[in-house]
């Protein structure tokens, strides 16, 4: 039988007994290009002279004779299908990872917008609760009283230095022995002040009904304070003031 290329037209003499009825892949030996075969006899184009035909057939028996007509390697052809497969599912991995590389970066991206927008939106409803004083001049003394065998006081100034004002400035003393251990704490705010002569019979009910706790601290001012505990162990050596909360004042 007669076999054209497809490609480069070139035709080829192929015996019937190498193609079976379901056709077969096969490679032209001159252009390499791969095509199916089916078993069924070609008849020269009607077109074409007896001399076309005859220097045709000079070719396909030169062909023919040099066993280079037309090159049936299955296994050629299956390695090179695999060769190809293999670039196309390279170049399909090569897009998933590109994909998989995008949205990794979008995703890290919206993560640090988010983490920027939480940022400004804490900051704005902490930016109040950063105290805004100092501590000057801070001790502790031993009174007498009448009631109680001794009372100490830790006192000192609070210092505002913002411009803006508060009030309602409450403060904690925590007393702590030399193992750092608490023994007592006590409240108060700041702008209250006692002569010796009202800590002579001040006690603790007193302290929690008269002391005033709405005193202005204005900017750039400071304002005294007092704290006191009411017969402390005699381990007590040592003392901690914390500001526990205060108002801003708004215009």
């Amino acid at each position: 039988m007669i076999v054209q290329c497809e490609k480069c037209k070139t035709k080829f003499r192929v015996s019937d007994d190498l193609i079976p009825e379901k056709g077969r892949n096969v490679k032209c030996s001159k252009c390499d290009n791969i095509f199916t075969v089916f078993n069924h006899t070609e008849s020269p184009e009607s077109g074409e002279t007896s001399s076309q035909l005859e220097e045709n057939e000079k070719v396909l028996n030169s062909v023919d004779e040099g066993n280079a007509n037309l090159n049936i390697h299955e296994e050629e052809i299956e390695k090179i299908a695999k060769k190809y497969y293999s670039r196309a599912s390279k170049t399909e991995q090569t897009k998933l990872e590109t994909s998989s590389n995008f949205l990794s970066f979008f995703v890290l991206v919206m993560l640090i917008i988010a983490i920027f927008i939480a940022s400004v939106y804490f900051f704005d409803k902490t930016e109040n609760k950063i105290p805004p004083f100092k501590f000057s001049n801070l001790k502790a003394q031993y009174y007498k009283n009448n009631k109680y065998k001794n009372i100490l006081a830790v006192k000192g100034f609070i210092v505002n230095y913002r411009d803006s004002q508060y009030s309602h400035i409450k403060l904690k003393a925590v007393i702590f022995d030399k193992n750092r251990k608490k023994l007592a704490e006590s409240i108060s705010y700041a702008g209250n002040l006692f002569n010796k002569d009202k800590i002579l019979n001040i006690t603790p009910e007193y302290l929690k009904k008269f002391t005033l706790n709405n005193i202005l601290l204005k900017n750039r001012q400071r304002l005294p304070f007092m704290i006191f505990f009411f017969n402390l162990p005699k381990s007590a050596c040592c003392f901690q003031v914390i500001i526990e909360d205060y108002e801003k004042i708004t215009k």
